[in-house]
Formats: structure tokens, sequence, C-alpha cells
């Protein structure tokens, strides 16, 4: 399910600038009442006490103010007026009246938080006439203070007003805020619902189920997105459905495969004993026929017969360890083995073939200090005869062969093998470890059956190694394989 974290971070991005503006809003239309109120109140003073100092310049003047004492009575009876009183311009009280709510008030000891007074002052306008020809061209010549009228007004009842004002805008800005909320928390369930099915849909199709489809009970962006969700679901489970018919196909393959890789096993072990029985009786007589006769016709096609039973022999025996090796039957026994221990007796297998075509075999390992590598003894055996009877049949009459190692990281051992024999074309490099692949001597009256390569390089893998060569057409060829040290 959807995280309360990821909830809160919806509602707070819902409401937060909501509220924000709302407080915002609220406090300058607060501000607003409350200066609108003071400014209300300090004009209301101003205007009556410029009205009474207006109406008391005569009285001042003539020391009489039995005109006023209506205009008095009837301001002083105005709400929030405590007193009115006038002064000469000597500070001196010459009129007063308190209103009748605050007779025993002391206006010489006002408290500024409860009372302010209003000033204004008693101005003597004189006038002088300075042409008689332009009497009514006239011009002020001197304002002469003659005193001030003092109006003292009550703000309690300013106070009470603006106590509601906020009480009434903070009343408002938490009725907005909590509508707010409740219109966020509904279009935060709005968003966080779809989100949290779609998000459970998610889960259950991660966990395999393609079959699932995400249920669409919303509209806008994220039935979009749903829909989108469904149709790649749909689009994987074609796909599963595909690679698993795919895979049954493979399976079915590679059972019938390995059931006719048992059936060439089983055939090739039983065809190698049904036949090298006669084959080998077939050498045997001949042998026995080639000394016996004394006619050299006879001699010549007896060779032949047993020129052709051994390497139909041969054939027989590569097919067969090729078919172990491929079968996983062959068992190998890695140890450490003493390197030229293997190559001295390698060369003792090769060494009459070596001499028949005047080969010179040139054996640099033999003059370095012992080198022992982990390898099966017989297989690598097999794998440097290969190689040692290859370079000395297809080398040249007089040719020689150079048998060679460095080592790489002190981990492997590569041993190398040159003739100067024909070469093989680059066109067969690629094709030259493939079973019955000869690099083009299929025609040639060298014995071989393409086999040896092929074994060679399985028998190499096996022993954890690599095998490769390079070679040009008429200069020779340069074999080598790389078997871990001891």
């Amino acid at each position: 399910m959807i995280s309360t974290r990821f909830r809160t971070n919806i509602l707070l991005v819902t409401v937060l600038p909501v509220i924000t503006t709302a407080l915002i809003l609220a406090f300058i239309l607060i501000s607003g009442r409350v200066d609108e109120l003071n400014k209300r109140t300090n004009d209301e003073g101003n205007n009556i006490a410029s009205y009474l100092s207006i109406m008391s310049e005569y009285g001042i003047f003539s020391n009489s103010f039995e005109y006023l004492e209506s205009t008095l009575t009837h301001t002083i009876n105005q709400q929030n007026i405590v007193a009115i009183y006038i002064e000469d311009n000597n500070k001196s009280t010459v009129l007063k009246r308190l209103n009748n709510n605050y007779v025993n008030i002391d206006i010489q000891n006002l408290d500024n938080n409860t009372y302010k007074t209003f000033t204004s002052a008693i101005i003597k306008t004189t006038i002088e006439i300075n042409d008689i020809n332009n009497m009514f061209d006239e011009k002020s010549k001197t304002n002469i203070i003659l005193g001030s009228v003092h109006i003292v007004i009550d703000l309690n009842s300013a106070k009470l007003l603006k106590a509601e004002i906020i009480r009434n805008g903070i009343f408002t800005t938490l009725f907005l805020t909590l509508a707010t909320i409740f219109i966020a928390l509904l279009f935060s369930r709005s968003v966080t619902k779809p989100i949290s099915q779609i998000y459970t849909g998610v889960n259950i199709i991660k966990q395999g189920n393609l079959e699932y489809r995400i249920p669409i009970n919303f509209s806008g962006e994220l039935a979009e997105l749903t829909k989108g969700i469904n149709n790649m679901t749909s689009s994987l489970e074609v796909a599963q459905s595909k690679e698993k018919q795919r895979q049954e196909a493979l399976i079915s393959a590679k059972q019938e495969a390995d059931r006719a890789n048992r059936a060439k096993s089983l055939f090739l072990s039983s065809m190698s004993h049904e036949m090298r029985t006669p084959l080998n009786a077939i050498l045997g007589y001949s042998q026995l026929i080639e000394v016996d006769t004394k006619d050299e016709l006879t001699k010549e096609n007896i060779r032949e017969i047993s020129y052709a039973g051994k390497h139909l022999l041969e054939l027989i025996d590569g097919l067969l360890e090729l078919s172990l090796i491929e079968s996983g039957k062959v068992k190998l026994c890695i140890e450490s083995y003493n390197l030229k221990e293997v190559l001295n007796f390698c060369l003792s297998m090769v060494k009459s073939s070596a001499e028949e075509m005047s080969i010179q075999i040139d054996n640099k390992v033999d003059l370095l200090p012992d080198i022992k590598v982990y390898v099966d003894d017989k297989r690598f055996k097999q794998v440097i005869l290969n190689l040692l009877s290859n370079a000395i049949k297809y080398n040249n009459k007089n040719g020689s062969v150079i048998i060679d190692y460095s080592l790489e990281d002190e981990k492997m051992l590569c041993l190398s093998i040159t003739d100067t024999g024909i070469g093989i074309d680059s066109l067969h490099h690629d094709d030259l470890f493939k079973i019955f692949d000869r690099a083009g001597q299929e025609c040639s009256n060298i014995i071989g059956a393409g086999l040896g390569l092929a074994i060679s390089k399985k028998l190499i893998d096996k022993m954890n190694g690599t095998i490769g060569f390079e070679s040009t057409v008429g200069e020779g060829s340069r074999f080598w394989i790389k078997v871990p040290l001891s």
C-alpha cells in the first residue's frame, strides 16, 4: 500500500499554498479594517474639534459663550465623547463640559490607552481692505491663535469593535482553513486512491501474475496511465507465452538432441566393437601373408590392405574418442606433471616418422629448468602427439620443427610447435578445429581423418586451457597450447 508519508506530502502540497494565501489575505483584510476604524475615529475627533474651534472664535474673543451652550450640550451627549473644554491662549480653561457618564473623570490624568484627546486651535482671522476702489480684493494678513478646543473621546468602543473585527477575521480564516483542509482531503483521496489501486496492481503484476488487469474506475491522466500499464501487461503476457513456447521447444529439442546423442554414442560404441574385431583380424592375417609370401606384387597389395586398415582403425578410434568427449564420459585426472618428461615421451613416439622425412626437431624446452603443468597426463600427451604428428606429416622433406615455450603472468604456460611445412590457407582458418576438416588436404596422400585437432581442442578446453594457431601458406604453421602452471 501507499505509505502515509506519500499521502501527507499530497495533502501538504494541496493545503499549504491555500492556507498560506488565506492567512495572508486574512491579515491584510483585518489590518485594513482596523486601520479604517482608527482613521474613522481620528477623523471624527478632529472634525468635532475643528467645528467647535470655529464656533468658539467669537466666544474667546468676546469672553461670552452663551451661544455655545446648545452646541456643546448636543455634542457632549454624543456616544464616546467624555469631555469638551476650551482654553485661551494662556492655557486657562474658560469653558468645560463633562458627559454625565464621566463626571468623576480627571481629564488631567487620562489613560492614553483608554482615552484620546483631539485638539484644534481657535484662530482669529483679520482682513484688511487695501484699496477703497477695489473693496472686494481681500487678503488674509495674519492668523492669531486665541486658544484651543479639546475633545476627549473614549476608545473602549473602538477597542471592542477592533476585537470584534479581529475575532470575526480569525473565525472566518479558521472556517476557510477547515473548509480548505476538507476539500484538500477529498482531493487527496481522489488522487491517492487511484494511485494506491495502481500500486497494488503493479505489485501483483510484478509477482508474475500477467493475467491481472488493474480496474479503471476513475478518469483523467491516471486512467490513461492505468490503460498504458494494462496494455504493457498484455504485451508482456503475449511475450511470456511466446517465450514459454520457445523454451518448451528448446527443451524438447534438447531432449531430442540428447536422445540422438545417446543413440549416436551407443551406435559408435557398438560399431567400434563390431568393426574393430574383424579389422584386427584382417590386419593380423595381412601381416602373416606379407611375411609368408615371396611374390613382390602380392606383398605390395598386402601393404595397401594394411595401410587402408590402419587408416580405418584410426578413424574408428577417433570417432569413438570424440563421442566419449561429447557425451561427457571422459574422466580427467588433472595433476602436476613435468613438462620435459611429457615432451620426451611424445618425441620418442614420433622420432621414426621424423627420421623418415629427414625432419630436424629443435626442443628448446629441454634446455630450460624443470617446469610442471597442471594437466591430465594421458590426454595432454595425446594433444602434443597430435600436434607433433601434424607438424611432421604436413612438413616438407628436410624441414624442421621447433618446440618452444613462454610464461604468461606466472599462471599459464604457452607451449608452441612451429613447422616449416606447407602452411594453411586463410580460407580454412575458421573451420580448422571442426570435425573432419583437413584444411584443404582431403585429396592429398597424407594420412588423416580430420579428427585430431577437433579432439585436441575439446581436451584442452576440459583441462582449463586454450589452443590456437598462426599459419602462412608456403612458410609453415605455429600451433600453441596454453595450460595452467602447477
